[in-house]
């Protein structure tokens, strides 16, 4: 489901990221960068939440999104100044973006809707797109998937 344009002024988060490209190889390395992100309880490490939404930011394209991007697994900070040894920060420019819900089975319910973004000839910025997780089920939830345009 799309919703109309909404603008948000800039935010930071900080986390966990890969280097990736959507070529096949991006689903291998998001589920292990979620593995990872899981399994080193990335959320005990980052200790100036401003909440507990997890998100997952695509960013620093080299392109398209058929080229090079950096995915990372995070959360919405108040600074990254100073961050824990492993942990980075980006910067989400203020923009404008379209947002796309996503229900039920996740992650396959957040690849659709990507897929169809894709294949939707949407004008979009490529500095920042984001994907909010809150707290659910992973049978049966809801992302909001958020892409600069």
């Amino acid at each position: 489901m799309e919703t109309d344009k909404l603008t948000l002024g800039e935010f930071l988060i900080a986390g966990i990221s890969v280097r990736t490209i959507n070529n096949g190889q991006a689903g291998i390395d998001i589920k292990n960068l979620w593995d990872r992100f899981y399994k080193e309880d990335i959320a005990a490490s980052v200790h100036n939440k401003l909440s507990s939404d997890v998100y997952c930011v695509y960013t620093d394209y080299a392109g398209d999104h058929n080229d090079y991007y950096t995915a990372m697994l995070g959360y919405k900070v108040s600074s990254i100044a100073v961050l824990p040894h492993g942990i980075a920060g980006c910067v989400i420019p203020a923009s404008a973006y379209k947002v796309y819900e996503s229900k039920g089975d996740l992650p396959h319910s957040v690849l659709a809707t990507w897929k169809a973004i894709w294949d939707g000839g949407l004008p979009r910025k490529y500095a920042a797109d984001f994907d909010v997780y809150t707290h659910q089920s992973w049978d049966n939830g809801s992302v909001l998937t958020y892409v600069g345009v």
